[in-house]
């Protein structure tokens, strides 16, 4: 139906559905809620096996009268309602989970509550100078010790500490490991093992001769440097993602997700050691300075992309008087308002300390740049034309990236976009022309006259039906 074309798509969360059906209403009324659905357009005329899947998800909250009245509902995959938790609720030290099955060591009750940390690429393997010696950015967890004296120490047997969920990438191998308490710090031998509720789990086993441990004492890891230690197959971004969204309890759609996978020049590293919804984690984290969205697709949630490294070459070129289109409206110019040619971006995250280790800044004010703080032509080129916004300054933090180039992409792509004066336009297309969110296109709009001559842009939103259809375009600037 043509109103559907305003609901699928973008950030839209489902589709009204509306049943009349006096001979089926008492199942219906009886099952409808959390049945299984899927909205498909389909021509008549054609084969069935030629329908276009629209959305796939979950009927919700049916209203309904007497069997002669309507029975009003949605279909929808809540794409914001991620009820499930990562860490799971039973990757936490317990009396369930520790000590394993035939350990001599004890687990005090002091030890309980906290939850096994969840290591994503390598966080602090890419230390680089002296400064950050002092660098141990994961938690470890003491979970098994002898208990024969008070307090309880590994004087006399080895304790045995968590170093994360999983089998993880460093197992078999060394990482560093340090007491805050005592400031001692040794290289120590990783293995894989499970817990008493048969998780898979990192462990490293600890002698004092290494590193004098007592009940109490705080315990931070991190790999050595240049190694790998993380959960396997999440050291880049786009694959972290997926990984992450696995855990969820929304559905994903798998073509919604495969434009991840240009996410992957950005390498990732976080740790999660408090629960948090996968998907609202991903939103919340990552989304917010990626140039990316979520959309609900066929079968779920998924991702759009915006291009990363725009280039005539790679765009689509459309005639919008030659295809039969038409502007819906006029153009939408950005408001100067928004412009932000100052940018400071905090990355490298310690959670031990509670800073941020490293610091990207663009400032069109200064005289002499360094590799840390520069300025740049687009931010000089906004604060010749608006005075009034030669200072301003976004600042933002990363906390799932450590690696020093996949800050530098990240911060010219955030600054490109703090700095670009956009124009919006929306368009009508005919059916059988369909354009995809995130799309790159060469956009000529006649009327517009030669400023709208093979203008590069990109599909902003996009309906989930094939026309006629509204596309919102986003102009990108290409003179900088």
């Amino acid at each position: 139906e043509p109103e559907w074309a305003a609901e699928l798509g973008g950030s839209s969360q489902g589709a009204a559905i509306r049943i009349v059906s006096p001979e089926t209403w008492q199942e219906l009324t009886d099952g409808v809620s959390g049945a299984a659905g899927k909205l498909s357009l389909w021509a008549e005329g054609t084969a069935w096996s030629t329908r276009e899947d629209l959305l796939a998800g979950y009927l919700d909250a049916p209203v309904y009268g007497s069997e002669e009245e309507e029975i009003a509902t949605s279909l929808s995959v809540a794409t914001w309602e991620d009820a499930a938790l990562i860490p799971r609720p039973t990757w936490q030290i317990s009396a369930s989970t520790w000590p394993r099955t035939g350990s001599a060591l004890a687990c005090p009750a002091d030890l309980y509550g906290a939850y096994y940390p969840v290591v994503l690429g390598s966080p602090g393997s890419q230390r680089t100078t002296a400064e950050d010696l002092d660098w141990y950015p994961i938690p470890a967890l003491l979970v098994e010790i002898s208990d024969a004296l008070d307090p309880p120490d590994n004087s006399a047997v080895d304790c045995v500490v968590l170093l994360g969920y999983g089998r993880l990438e460093c197992a078999g191998s060394t990482v560093e490991l340090y007491n805050e308490n005592t400031g001692v710090g040794a290289v120590v031998s990783v293995t894989a093992t499970t817990d008493a509720l048969g998780t898979p789990v990192t462990i490293a086993t600890v002698a004092a001769a290494d590193v004098p441990i007592v009940l109490g004492d705080s315990l931070w890891w991190r790999p050595v440097a240049g190694t790998a230690c993380g959960i396997p197959g999440t050291a880049k971004l786009g694959s972290a993602l997926r990984w992450l969204a696995s855990w969820s309890s929304v559905p994903m759609d798998p073509a919604g997700w495969s434009c991840v996978n240009d996410l992957d020049r950005f390498v990732f590293g976080a740790i999660i050691n408090e629960p948090v919804a996968p998907l609202g984690w991903i939103i919340d984290g990552p989304l917010k300075l990626l140039p990316a969205s979520l959309v609900e697709g066929a079968e779920g949630v998924g991702i759009v992309l915006r291009p990363l490294s725009p280039k005539r070459s790679e765009a689509d070129v459309l005639d919008l008087e030659a295809v039969g289109g038409w502007r819906e409206d006029q153009v939408q110019r950005r408001s100067w308002t928004e412009l932000r040619p100052g940018l400071v971006l905090e990355y490298a995250p310690d959670v031990r300390q509670g800073i941020k280790r490293r610091k990207l800044t663009f400032d069109p004010t200064i005289w002499t740049p360094t590799a840390e703080i520069s300025d740049t032509a687009r931010g000089r080129a906004v604060a010749a034309r608006y005075p009034s916004r030669r200072l301003a300054v976004e600042q933002v933090s990363a906390d799932w990236l450590c690696d020093g180039a996949t800050a530098m992409d990240l911060a010219t792509f955030l600054h490109r976009e703090l700095t670009e004066e956009w124009e919006e336009l929306a368009v009508v297309l005919p059916q059988g022309v369909r354009l995809e969110a995130g799309q790159l296109l060469l956009l000529t709009v006649a009327d517009l006259g030669t400023r709208w001559a093979s203008r590069l842009c990109y599909v902003r939103s996009a309906p989930r039906v094939s026309g006629p259809a509204k596309y919102l375009l986003r102009t990108i600037e290409e003179q900088y």
